[in-house]
This record gives C-alpha cells, structure tokens and sequence, in this order.
C-alpha cells in the first residue's frame, strides 16, 4: 500500500481565488465554482448569512452530488438551515483520487472560513468517509466528522483527530460493498471522543434512512454547536 494515502500531505495551499454563482436552485442551495490556482470545484451552498456553524456532504466514487439513505444530505441541509446551520455539498473533480478529493473538501472549508463560518462539521459516504477523515487531520476547524459506511483505506489518520474533533460512524451489516469491520477498524483506531453505530442495512443505509437522519443531524447540532 502507498504509505502517502495514509499520511495526508500537509502542504495543501487552497488559495481561494475566486467564487463564481453559476444559478440558484428551488430547493434552497446556490450552486457555485470555487475558483483556485490549482483547480475549479463545483459546490452547492445552503448559506445563511451571519452564521458561525458549517456543515460539509460528500459521497463516494460515484462522483456528482451523490448522496446515501435516500437523499440525506439534501434534506439534512434544508433541516439544518432552519437551526443556524450553512451546508456545503461538495462534487468531486476527480472522485477515484483520493489526495484531489481532500483538495476539494479542503476548498470548500477554506470557501465557509470566507464566509465566517468557523466551526464546522463532515460528512462522508463510503470513499467520502475517508476523504473526511483526511481533511479533518488538515484543518482543525472541524469540529466532528461523521463517517457512513466509510472505507479503512485511507483513514488511518483518524488517531489524529480526537480530542479536539470527535467521530460518529455508522455502517450496516448488510453492505456488499465495504464490510462493517471497515468501520470498526477505524473505530478502533480512534481516538474519544468517538461512537459507532452498526445496523442492519446495506451500503446505502437506504433501510434505515429515518433512523440515520435523525442520528446525524441530532450528533451534528450536539458537536457542532459545541452543546
């Protein structure tokens, strides 16, 4: 294994240049172009003005603006406009890199510090969960990451994170894809403060979309907030 997938690079300059507003979109996000010298990223934002708390989505190799457990990250996003919280959903430019899909996210945190947004929450599916597990170890403005049905490669950082940033992850026994052992491995690796929760579910965690819903958003408000 390439030991450098187990190390982030902590030379990730994101100098953001500029941010384009390509429309504005009837469910409540602006979708934008995060402009820097080293690449454009396409993001959709549900920002609030004057908002101090910031939630980051991402999805898998999948690419686009996927989302698991039937579409939670939008309705997760639109929930939490409503209690004080911006969302950023972030599409991958290359979404088999893992180091580009961190630059990403690393840009879209540097794009909520822009707005004044300083203490903020991830989100990741699958590959996503590694790819938040990363940036986390980058920037400790992250408060707390959650991870869905993450991989283990790639996140072995995760023993960096606590105490300053704590850990929910959520797998399903059900997953074809990537075993529940692939979150207990990185749950063992973590430090507190940290949970996992393991249900009877497949890789989506499509079955317990409600239950998921309401796990995450309430883990969010409680570390985010700093409740």
């Amino acid at each position: 294994m390439d030991s450098s997938h187990e190390n982030p690079q902590n030379s990730f300059p994101v100098d953001l240049l500029q941010v384009i507003k390509k429309n504005t979109s009837t469910e409540g996000f602006e979708e934008l172009v995060l402009v820097t010298s080293r690449a454009e990223t396409l993001v959709r934002y549900y920002g609030l003005s004057e908002c101090k708390t910031g939630i980051v989505m991402i999805g898998g190799v999948g690419g686009g603006f996927d989302t698991p457990a039937h579409l939670l990250y939008p309705k997760l996003a639109s929930d939490l406009l409503g209690r004080g919280f911006s969302s950023l959903r972030i599409r991958y430019r290359e979404p088999h890199n893992l180091d580009e899909s961190v630059f990403d996210v690393l840009t879209g945190l540097s794009f909520l510090h822009s707005q004044g947004i300083d203490s903020i929450g991830l989100v990741g599916h699958s590959f996503g969960g590694a790819v938040a597990i990363r940036a986390a170890a980058i920037d400790h403005s992250v408060a707390t990451v959650v991870t869905l049905a993450a991989q283990s490669y790639g996140s072995g950082v995760v023993s960096e994170l606590g105490p300053q940033c704590s850990i929910l992850l959520v797998h399903g026994t059900s997953d074809t894809v990537l075993p529940a052992e692939s979150s207990q491995h990185i749950y063992m690796q973590a430090r507190e403060p940290k949970k996992i929760s393991i249900y009877k579910a497949g890789h989506r965690l499509d079955e317990i979309s409600d239950l998921l819903f309401t796990e995450v958003r309430e883990w969010l408000i409680t570390w985010v907030r700093g409740d």
